[in-house]
C-alpha cells in the first residue's frame, strides 16, 4: 500500500530596492498538507546583517477564519491538522561589496581576459 502523496502551496515574496532594482530579501513559506506527517512546523530564517524581525503577535487575530490575510507579501493562516509549514528568509545586506578573486594566467587565458 503506498502512502497517501502530500500536496505543497508554496508561497514566495521578493523585496527589491525601487532605486537600483537590487533583491533586499527572499522570503519562502510553503503549506504542506500530508496526513502522514501533519502538524509539524519549521523555520528557517538567515539573517545577514544582524537585523532582527519584530515578533508577530497579531499572526493569530489575522489567522482566524475568513477572508486570506496577508502580511510582508505571505498569507497568515494557521496550519490545518494535516498541514505542516516551512518558512524560509535570506537577506541580502552586502550587494555590491563582494571583491572579485584574483584570477591567475591561466584563468585569465581561459575566460580569454587580459
Amino acid at each position: 500500500r503506498t502512502p497517501p502523496r502530500a500536496e505543497y502551496t508554496v508561497y514566495l515574496a521578493f523585496q527589491v530596492d525601487a532605486g537600483n532594482g537590487d533583491l533586499l530579501r527572499f522570503t519562502a513559506k510553503v503549506f504542506e498538507k500530508n496526513k502522514a506527517m501533519a502538524g509539524g512546523m519549521v523555520t528557517v530564517v538567515t539573517n545577514g546583517g544582524g537585523q532582527q524581525e519584530e515578533a508577530d503577535e497579531d499572526d493569530d487575530e489575522a489567522a482566524e477564519a475568513g477572508p486570506m490575510k496577508w502580511k510582508k507579501g505571505l498569507p497568515v493562516k494557521k496550519p490545518g491538522k494535516d498541514e505542516s509549514v516551512m518558512t524560509f528568509r535570506a537577506d541580502f545586506t552586502k550587494l555590491g561589496l563582494a571583491e572579485p578573486p584574483e584570477l591567475d594566467d591561466q584563468a585569465k587565458a581561459l575566460l580569454r581576459m587580459r
